[in-house]
């Protein structure tokens, strides 16, 4: 190309004054622009649902969850924590009856024994009545066996 030549896809351009050349020079930006809007309303097209555009809801809603979660694993903490010292609590319970069971067999044989030592008491004391009431018709009642007679040999009455 030589100095001063305008050379378009072959053709030599013969330069415009003026106004018109004004225009013509800004073809190419102008080109330029609506190709890039072209290329981003063909993006628009891609959505075709406002829900894939709303951004802002689906943050909330995982501000929302995350909360939960949040809630939720504390209150599963807190249940852990609860669970081992009902565990806790029933053994304790388990261990205690076992031992309140064991007293009351304890106390249950001993109010046996006791019980059993008063009636021998009352036995004895009953005996002891009766010997001294009737101590002489027992004595003339029983022969001896060794010799047929009240000589109190093996008798203790």
């Amino acid at each position: 190309m030589r100095n001063g030549e305008n050379r378009w896809c072959g053709y030599q351009a013969v330069p415009y004054s003026g106004k018109l050349g004004t225009l013509i020079g800004k073809v190419p930006g102008e080109q330029r622009l609506l190709k890039e809007r072209l290329d981003a309303l063909s993006k628009l097209d891609e959505c075709t649902d406002f829900s894939e555009l709303d951004w802002q809801s689906l943050a909330v809603e995982i501000a929302i969850l995350e909360y939960e979660k949040k809630n939720l694993e504390s209150a599963s903490d807190l249940l852990q924590s609860l669970t081992l010292r009902l565990k806790r609590l029933q053994a304790d319970l388990g261990e205690a009856q076992k031992e309140l069971e064991k007293k009351a067999g304890e106390r249950g044989a001993s109010q046996a024994k006791r019980e059993a030592a008063e009636a021998s008491s009352d036995y004895l004391a009953m005996l002891k009545k009766l010997k001294a009431e009737h101590s002489d018709q027992l004595r003339e009642g029983f022969r001896c066996p060794l010799c047929q007679d009240s000589c109190r040999l093996g008798w203790v009455v």
